[in-house]
């Protein structure tokens, strides 16, 4: 009788690298070796297992299902392009994916579930199709926390993804639809970011059952039914930075005792009610700009409503429809309805400071009692009694500015209105297009009277727009060159712009919030960019005085290089580039860079010839040359990736470059080029399947298990019974009598909800003696250090969190640590960080308050880089630095190196 183990029945050819034994150490035993010291003494040593990538098709394993039974936690399944039919079942923490590109692998089953998961894996770049009847095309069942990553999901007629039994998914950039439900979510949570709902049948979002899901930054598109409900008592469903596009029915509805949470949302080019609440449902909006529906903009017959700071504009119906419930409206609009702005026939309501204007029926049509609290009606095409104000040219808003309306019975020109203009007045525009060139020299608000982008202004002689007072503009098309002067502020929101550019004086400040740029921006002052999007076209940083702040933005196809950096500091957060000539491009000055991916680029991914730059966490792939070239300055790459490069991943010629965790993949020369002049360290690197060997390896490391705590004794078991690898999520709160946590092992720790969420209130320091990571956490003592690193081996990374304590040292640096703090701000009493024959980095932090802020004793190399001390409790005015050569910069930044063996004190002084 022959005895197969696992490992020898899988077929040959299905993995990237030989596996080692099933275990996951293994002891090799000598005998008469040095080992077992000659004698047959048996000794052991353990080895980790490296994750093993199995092949599905092309002469591997013959469906998902067998990868699966031989799969271990934390292997790959990698599945040959094609269509693959029958269930799938994933009870084991591995990561599923096609072996090509997105798009090239379809799983689909006509019986049940098509891919049911039950284990913390990971879900990439897949097409799932459902086609079972009262089944999913993805189900997520019990307590686990998988991610769905870039898949397309279909379901025609069925459900798409279904969340049930308290799993708590991530779901991201997924394309949902078409499907007869989007997402349903029963007794579950989750996070669901940057997805799009296409073509449901009913419901595109539906919480039921007491679930707690939250949807970010998605696009619900042509559905048949509601975009996003919640029903049940105990469910509350929020729904933050979304756009909803069209729908018969209600888009947005609370009813039978479920509870939305709705901001910074908007409604067009629907048919029915933007939003409903009715049968006991709760739903809170703030921030909802609706536009263009077909029918009332809000519908309240029943439960409780409660709308802040809401634009309801062009509505066929009435903006605004009461029957029944309770209904509080404060700080809203109605504008142009075809109907009544406010009409309330039944229900308890409340308006404070609400304005009716420009509509086809009364501001407010009140046919039951309401309560009115410096609200206003004017302009509208039936008379009420509530606030008159003068209607044109110039209309008094609840502000005591005016509204003056360029279009239908207004102005006719931009212009003109502008002439008439006093500062802080809004200049309201119908939807057209308008051949003017603007030059705005009264601080006002320049906006579109329906949805973005209905009004556009071009002008080819000279700029189309030229700010010279601190202006917003917002939802408007500009084709031509836009200017803002020296010292203005300048607010866009919604905008496009195309043509010669944007460009801005020394001083002033530029904001641009969701915009389509397809024009090159030049500033000489600050530039702030959140989620917008950029084509044909990047940024140029190009003075010393620029501060620029990217987030959540999107550059495709820069024609030479997407962010290119002469001088200046520019801060990138979760910005993605595609296609450009070059992806960033630094010559001086200084970037931080978190969440950057640079992909397909023509030449470079990111190109140094100078300055100091900061990337973690960023990902370069298919660079036509080298993925990171560094020919001079300084740089710190922690967990970055350079991928399927034409030449290096990673080239450093000259400059002190220091990369910790980063890998460099399938690159055509070297993974990791590093001259001989180049002053260079690597910690826990990896080279792996690129053209020419360089002799950096990592050390296998452990894939890592996401643990989320909700109290102190979760917090403190989690921390004790980690290992190396693992994430631990603290769910936001203030956690108190926590008698220390020593974190002894190579895991994060960080806030599920980012920094500010949570605060650890300790009676004795949080000790880390690892290369552990903490990440947006404030830790607070009293009379004790909030923070102690030490031992060699605390090569930890502090990042985005706050420190405080009221007397002593809030964080004692000891024993050779040399950790690395990032964005921190240190709140002390008397001392805030004391070096104790340490070092370490200290990036971009911020020492508040005590007589001394920073004490160096006999330091093993500190390095502070834009290090600010700021007056706290004290009124020192400038730094003193005694005994090390401690460069002090303006404006009491700190800048420069502690040395070898030397003592600092820092401190504020009169």
């Amino acid at each position: 009788m022959c005895s197969w183990s696992r490992d020898q029945r899988r077929p040959p050819g299905k993995f990237t690298r030989t596996p080692p034994d099933r275990s996951p150490t293994v002891g090799f035993v000598e005998r008469g070796s040095e080992l077992d010291g000659g004698g047959g003494h048996v000794a052991s040593r353990s080895v980790q297992r490296q994750p093993d990538v199995l092949l599905v098709g092309e002469g591997g394993f013959a469906d998902v299902a067998a990868a699966l039974r031989s799969a271990r936690p934390g292997d790959v399944i990698e599945l040959a392009p094609g269509e693959y039919d029958g269930e799938v079942v994933v009870d084991v923490p591995v990561e599923l994916r096609p072996k090509n590109e997105r798009g090239t692998v379809t799983l689909s089953s006509g019986t049940g579930n098509t891919l049911m998961l039950l284990a913390d894996a990971t879900v990439r770049d897949l097409t799932v199709v459902g086609c079972a009847w009262g089944a999913a095309a993805v189900e997520v069942s019990g307590p686990v926390a998988p991610r769905i990553l870039d898949c397309e999901v279909r379901a025609p007629g069925h459900t798409g993804i279904r969340v049930r039994s308290g799993a708590r998914p991530e779901v991201s950039s997924c394309r949902i639809g078409p499907a007869l439900h989007g997402l349903r979510i029963e007794s579950a949570a989750g996070e669901y970011r940057r997805c799009e709902f296409a073509d449901t049948a009913l419901e595109s979002v539906i919480a039921t059952a007491g679930a707690e899901p939250r949807v970010v930054d998605s696009r619900f598109v042509r559905q048949g039914g509601h975009a996003a409900v919640a029903v049940d008592r105990g469910t509350v469903l929020s729904l933050h930075s979304n756009d909803f596009e069209g729908g018969p029915v209600a888009s947005v509805r609370a009813s039978d005792g479920g509870r939305i949470v709705i901001t910074d949302a908007t409604f067009h080019d629907g048919g029915g009610p933007a939003l409903e609440v009715d049968d006991d449902g709760v739903l809170h909006a703030n921030r909802i700009r609706i536009a263009g529906i077909g029918s009332e903009g809000v519908l309240v017959s029943g439960g409780e409503g409660r709308f802040t700071a809401c634009r309801f504009t062009g509505t066929h119906g009435p903006a605004v429809w009461m029957t029944g419930g309770r209904a509080r409206f404060e700080d809203c609009e109605a504008i142009d309805a075809d109907h009544a702005g406010f009409l309330v026939v039944d229900g308890a309501a409340e308006f404070v400071r609400c304005v009716a204007h420009n509509n086809a029926g009364q501001g407010f049509s009140l046919l039951s009692e309401v309560t009115l609290t410096e609200c206003s009606s004017f302009g509208n095409g039936q008379p009420d009694d509530v606030g008159q104000r003068p209607v044109q040219p110039a209309a008094l808003s609840r502000t005591g500015t005016a509204v003056r309306r360029v279009g239908r019975d207004g102005y006719r020109t931009i212009g003109a209105a502008i002439d008439d203009a006093d500062a802080g007045d809004v200049i309201e525009i119908e939807a057209g297009e308008y051949e003017e060139g603007l030059v705005l020299d009264k601080p006002v608000e320049l906006r579109a009277a329906g949805k973005p982008g209905s009004v556009r202004l071009t002008y080819d002689y000279d700029e189309v727009l030229s700010l010279c007072a601190d202006v917003t503009v917002r939802g408007i098309s500009l084709s031509g060159s836009t200017w803002v002067a020296n010292d203005v502020a300048a607010v866009f929101e919604r905008c496009e712009f195309s043509g010669d550019g944007v460009s801005a004086g020394n001083g002033s400040s530029v904001t641009l919030r969701e915009c389509h740029v397809r024009t090159v921006v030049i500033v000489s002052g600050a530039l702030t960019m959140v989620g917008c999007s950029v084509t044909e076209a990047g940024v140029k940083v190009m003075h010393e005085e620029c501060v620029v702040d990217l987030r959540d933005c999107v550059f495709d196809g820069a024609t030479y290089t997407a962010i290119d950096i002469a001088r200046g500091r520019v801060v990138i957060t979760d910005v993605t580039v595609k296609r450009a000539q070059n992806g960033l491009q630094l010559y001086n000055g200084t970037v931080v860079a978190s969440g950057l991916t640079i992909a397909d680029s023509i030449d470079l991914g990111i190109d140094m010839h100078g300055g100091t730059g900061s990337f973690t966490s960023c990902v370069i792939t298919g660079a036509g040359s080298e993925g990171v070239l560094v020919f001079s300055g300084e740089a710190t790459f922690e967990q970055c990736q350079a991928v399927g490069g034409g030449s290096a991943g990673f080239q450093v010629v000259l400059g002190t470059v220091w990369l910790t965790r980063c890998l460099a993949k399938d690159n055509r020369g070297k993974g990791f080029d590093l001259h001989e002049k180049a002053r260079v360290t690597t910690t826990e690197c990896d080279s792996t399947g690129n053209g020419i060997l360089d002799g950096i390896h990592a050390t296998a490391q452990n894939p890592g298990r996401l643990v989320r705590v909700g109290n102190v004794a979760e917090l403190k078991q989690a921390v004790e019974k980690a290992i190396a690898g693992d994430v631990i999520e603290i769910a936001p709160g203030n956690y108190r009598r926590i008698d220390g946590l020593r974190i002894r092992r190579a895991v994060e720790v960080r806030a599920a909800e980012g920094p500010g969420t949570v605060q650890l209130a300790v009676s004795r320091p949080v000790v880390v003696s690892a290369a552990a990571t903490l990440r947006g956490i404030r830790i607070r003592g009293n009379f004790i250090p909030g923070l102690i690193v030490r031992t060699a081996g605390g090569t930890a990374l502090i990042e985005r969190c706050e420190i405080i304590t009221n007397d002593g040292a809030t964080v004692e640096i000891a024993d050779s640590a040399s950790p690395t703090f990032r964005d921190c701000e240190i709140k002390a009493g008397k001392r805030g960080v004391v070096l104790r024959a340490a070092g370490g980095r200290y990036e971009r932090c911020r020492f508040v308050g005590g007589p001394e802020p920073v004490v160096v004793v006999s330091s093993t190399g500190a390095v502070f880089l834009d290090c600010e001390i700021r007056q706290g409790r004290n009124d020192g005015t400038r730094v003193e630095v005694d005994g090390a050569q401690l460069d002090v910069g303006s404006d009491r930044l700190l800048s420069g190196s502690v040395h070898h063996g030397e003592s600092a004190t820092v401190r504020l002084v009169e």
